[in-house]
């Protein structure tokens, strides 16, 4: 059976409920995903840079003296 001959037959969004012919979310929950990892992914890409800014900047002194 093919859903796309039933006009009025559909499956539901996982994540909203409304009724969508294919696949597993709707047009507008798809691209709300998209939207948020893209917004992670780039979070993720300026904490890392932050981080490792942070590493070049730092220097060490190694203390050879005993007391």
């Amino acid at each position: 059976m093919r859903i796309a001959q039933f006009a009025n037959l559909g499956i539901p969004c996982e994540k909203c409920g409304a009724n969508i012919k294919s696949g597993r979310l709707c047009g507008k929950c798809r691209d709300t995903l998209v939207t948020d990892l893209q917004a992670f992914e780039n979070e993720e890409k300026r904490v890392t840079g932050i981080l490792g800014n942070d590493k070049k900047n730092t220097y060490y002194m190694k203390d050879d003296q005993k007391g």
